[in-house]
């Protein structure tokens, strides 16, 4: 039985290291390598989420029905989703989907997905929200209060088409503007 221990080595800060008297010799580095801490995954925060009001989700469907019925975005939705047509909802970095919020597909499966990017073959598009405000856009603004990525989301490609999206109200409906 081979037991290991991932070790990563910097040539440059060794060097460093050294400058500043450090000794490395089998024996100093097994004894800092097998004694030191397991490293532990570092989790994300959780990213903020909407509140699912009817007036996000009917902002939110909308955004939706845009990506999968838009003639612009047909290359996109081949280029990243393929054949297959199934579609996850991905969360971004600092925003993410509401929960409970299922929308109407038009056709597409909705599917959870982990990334695998050993996986060259499978293609799911993925909508992942980066940008959710619920405000108007006045004065010809140039700030959208909407912002999505459109992207393979089963892992291997890692292009990504950004759509933005501005709201006006319309008596007490909002309207979505895809420029």
């Amino acid at each position: 039985m081979l037991v290991a221990r991932p070790f990563i080595w910097i040539e440059a800060e060794a060097v460093e290291q050294r400058a500043g008297g450090a000794v490395f010799t089998p024996a100093t580095l097994s004894k800092t390598i097998w004694e030191s801490e397991v490293a532990k995954d570092e989790k994300l925060p959780e990213p903020k989420r909407p509140h699912l009001s009817d007036e996000a989700k009917e902002v939110l469907q909308e955004i939706v029905r845009n990506v999968l019925e838009d003639p612009f975005l047909e290359d996109a939705r081949e280029s990243y989703g393929g054949k297959e047509k199934t579609l996850a909802l991905v969360d971004g970095d600092k925003v993410g989907w509401p929960k409970g919020f299922e929308p109407l597909t038009r056709g597409y499966s909705l599917v959870k997905v982990r990334p695998d990017p050993f996986d060259f073959e499978r293609q799911v598009l993925g909508i992942r929200l980066e940008k959710f405000e619920l405000r108007e856009n006045k004065n010809d603004q140039q700030d959208p209060a909407i912002e999505i990525r459109l992207f393979n989301a089963a892992g291997h490609d890692t292009s990504a088409q950004r759509c933005a999206f501005y709201l006006k109200r319309d008596g007490k409906r909002w309207k979505v503007e895809y420029p």
